[in-house]
């Protein structure tokens, strides 16, 4: 099992597949292999995921006569005293053979773990041109329903923290640097221009930039859609 330990700030994961191998038998000499995959997350202050794939691998089996369980399957996410929270992420089972049990889907022992996918999240999404350097302009992109207002919110000071009748986990720490009003989304996709004339100071090769969205629905509903970093270098970086 990959893993994550004892970080402090904050670590953000996009797109991640994680890999690994099933559960291996050897019945002539009697050995096993457990499965290997998944992730683990240890002593963690702020971990998310966004669009991931974690896979829970498969238990090994003994092909003799019995079909005999011969080696455990591995859960897709095991968390230890962290903080960690999904957004629109999937989580594979490991599966045991026949009757074998299945690995759980996740283990968590201690801190927190939210889940933010399918309907209780909503069709929301935040994604950015990164990297960028000074003086470069890209674009931000965001998907919701028509009607949502978008907010951009910015602080350098990583957080995680529930708020009370919004949708989401608050990514970011006060004092925020920035909250920018964006407008109303009149279509599926609200796509605003991003660049930074003046970052990062002259000497420093970069530096970055976190951002996370929200979203206020029609009916009043608060949204807290994904982090997302912006890393501006340099000029002649």
């Amino acid at each position: 099992m990959y893993s994550v330990s004892g970080y402090d700030g904050f670590v953000r994961f996009e797109e991640l597949t994680t890999s690994g191998a099933g559960g291996l038998c050897d019945a002539e000499w009697g050995a096993s292999v457990p499965a290997f995959g998944g992730l683990s997350i240890t002593n963690c202050q702020a971990v998310s995921f966004n669009q991931c794939l974690l896979k829970g691998m498969s238990g090994g089996v003994d092909h003799g006569p019995f079909n005999n369980c011969c080696s455990d399957p591995a859960t897709g996410l095991k968390t230890t005293n962290s903080n960690v929270t999904l957004y629109r992420t999937t989580i594979t089972v490991g599966q045991g053979y026949l009757n074998c049990p299945d690995a759980p889907l996740y283990e968590k022992t201690g801190g927190n773990l939210w889940i933010h996918n399918g309907p209780s999240m909503g069709p929301r999404d935040y994604k950015t041109t990164s990297p960028l350097r000074r003086n470069e302009f890209g674009t931000m992109e965001f998907d919701g329903e028509v009607g949502d207002y978008v907010l951009l919110l910015f602080s350098l000071k990583p957080g995680m923290a529930q708020l009370g009748g919004v949708n989401g986990t608050l990514l970011l720490d006060g004092p925020f640097n920035g909250v920018f009003l964006l407008g109303t989304l009149t279509g599926p996709t609200l796509s605003v221009p991003v660049g930074f004339g003046d970052l990062p100071p002259a000497g420093i090769d970069a530096v970055d930039i976190p951002l996370q969205a929200g979203f206020i629905s029609a009916g009043g509903d608060g949204f807290l859609g994904p982090m997302s970093v912006i890393t501006v270098l340099d000029p002649g970086f």
